[in-house]
């Protein structure tokens, strides 16, 4: 009797699995991957877009400068130069407000109130020279302020409204 094993061939393996195309499971992570990268893309471009004024701003404020101001129509165009960027920022950054018609006072207050901590009274003290461009120069010849602090303070609450976006508490 003959072996009927014989005649059998050895044992044929299977090719190696591909690695192309993934398994249909490694397709929805590529998608939800995707899907996540475009609205983190969304949202980083609204979040910069938002924080344009901001920046936009801290840049001019930069370029104004705090020394030379030993005469009364130096201060007054450095107070007017600062009061100028505050306003151009603040009627972008709160188009519902009417920043436009305020002015003395009333503008003091508006800066005071919205600014990035719940201390309007130091805010108030803080902006209180912008007031002397509503004075005359000899007024303003008495007045004394230092020019570096009052730029660190306006810089300080300009990234403030940032920080009160952010919290929700800012930019409407």
């Amino acid at each position: 009797m003959n072996d009927p094993l014989a005649n059998l061939k050895d044992i044929h393996l299977p090719p190696e699995p591909s690695w192309w195309p993934p398994a249909p499971g490694w397709w929805l992570v590529a998608g939800l991957g995707l899907v996540l990268l475009i609205f983190l893309g969304l949202y980083l471009q609204r979040r910069r877009k938002s924080q344009r004024p901001v920046r936009l701003a801290l840049r001019e404020l930069a370029e104004i400068k705090t020394t030379g101001l030993e005469n009364a129509a130096a201060k007054r165009l450095f107070l007017e130069k600062l009061t100028i960027l505050l306003r151009r920022f603040c009627l972008i950054w709160f188009p519902n407000e009417k920043i436009a018609e305020l002015a003395g006072n009333r503008w003091l207050e508006f800066l005071a109130t919205r600014a990035p901590d719940d201390d309007p009274r130091q805010w108030r003290e803080i902006f209180a020279p912008l007031l002397a461009i509503y004075s005359s120069d000899r007024h303003l010849e008495e007045i004394e302020f230092d020019p570096a602090t009052l730029k660190e303070n306006t810089a300080r609450w300009l990234k403030g409204q940032l920080k009160k976006n952010e919290k929700g508490g800012g930019k409407p």
